[in-house]
């Protein structure tokens, strides 16, 4: 028996398409989706591509008014039905500055240093951010939230949804 080597490539070909769902971003939403920013654009990649309000996405810890260069600690969380885990990726925009844990599983978001988002999918994640050396202002937010069913697919099972403020 006689394996050519464009036989060989395609089988190899084949077998990366079937993997790649089960790579999935668990360890966080790329920064962009095509040139549109992930936290201002969401997830595209999932749910049919369009925001859910079946997710809720939420934020508890964020001051009315901030102290300048005090930290105040924020926890992300994501309600949805029947998906109990997900991720995220917020942004402050560079104003201020995240504190990524490890023990939180959250890390500083890939080609975005401005940016925080989760290091293994999960929920009520603690975020420190601390204010700017001096008061700049108000202070735009940008998280996006996305909850999975966990099947490792990009499908209509996951939702997701953005939160701004």
């Amino acid at each position: 028996m006689r394996i050519t080597v464009p036989s060989i490539i395609m089988g190899l070909a084949c077998v990366a398409l079937l993997a790649m769902p089960a790579f999935g971003f668990s360890g966080g939403p790329p920064v962009s989706n095509g040139a549109d920013p992930t936290v201002e654009f969401g997830c595209t990649c999932h749910g049919g591509g369009a925001p859910s309000v079946a997710v809720i996405v939420s934020i508890s810890g964020v001051p009315q008014a901030y102290t300048s260069g005090e930290t105040y600690n924020f926890t992300i969380s994501l309600q949805h039905q029947s998906n109990s885990i997900g991720g995220f990726l917020m942004t402050d925009f560079g104003n201020g500055s995240f504190t990524p844990l490890e023990e939180e599983h959250t890390r500083v978001a890939e080609d975005n240093p401005n940016a925080i988002s989760h290091s293994e999918p999960g929920n009520d994640w603690l975020v420190p951010w601390t204010a700017p050396a001096s008061d700049i202002g108000a202070i735009h937010f940008s998280l996006v939230g996305n909850a999975v069913n966990g099947d490792g697919m990009f499908d209509e099972g996951d939702n997701w949804n953005i939160l701004t403020f």
